[in-house]
């Protein structure tokens, strides 16, 4: 078996999906069906067993009705830890200055308990580019007079699988 490739039952025993097997299976003929997936480099048949590349994970989340901010396409994510006995307020005020900074493009964020009592952390989705959320942290630096750029529990990185970021964002939110 090839890495990052796993059998539809792997998808459920994993949890990559919520969804059960036996509609796992029936969403993978219907991607197949449809020609939304093709047989080749991202899905192929080992013996009796159909084996799917983990970027199309995605396709076999469970089908709802969106919230307005699942229609969004967000490309980048922020994660922001600044390992200090900060309280969520101070973390949604540094969520509130990003997403000011950062519009006219579409941003979210959600602050979450850590695991130490008492301490937070903060994650934020955006459809920015990279280049815009450096200023927009640069410069939130300048207002708050923290250190975030260079900070090594700071991570920008792209969005690989989208649905997957939704459904982890949304986990634990802290109002």
């Amino acid at each position: 078996m090839k890495p990052n490739f796993y059998t539809l039952k792997e998808l459920e025993t994993y949890e990559f999906t919520d969804l059960r097997y036996r509609m796992i299976k029936y969403r993978f003929q219907e991607l197949i069906q449809s020609g939304k997936i093709k047989v080749g480099d991202k899905v192929y048949k080992q013996k009796n067993k159909w084996l799917v590349h983990i970027s199309l994970v995605g396709k076999f989340q469970a089908k709802r009705r969106l919230q307005s901010h699942k229609n969004v396409y967000y490309e980048n994510e922020i994660s922001i830890n600044l390992k200090d006995s900060y309280n969520s307020d101070y973390y949604h005020l540094i969520g509130y200055y990003i997403l000011k900074l950062l519009s006219p493009e579409q941003s979210l964020y959600r602050v979450e308990a850590g695991e130490k009592k008492g301490g937070y952390h903060i994650h934020l989705a955006t459809t920015a580019d990279f280049e815009s959320i450096n200023n927009a942290l640069t410069i939130l630096e300048e207002i708050l007079l923290i250190r975030i750029v260079g900070n090594s529990n700071t991570h920008v990185e792209k969005i690989r699988i989208h649905s997957c970021y939704m459904d982890y964002i949304n986990k634990a939110v802290i109002y």
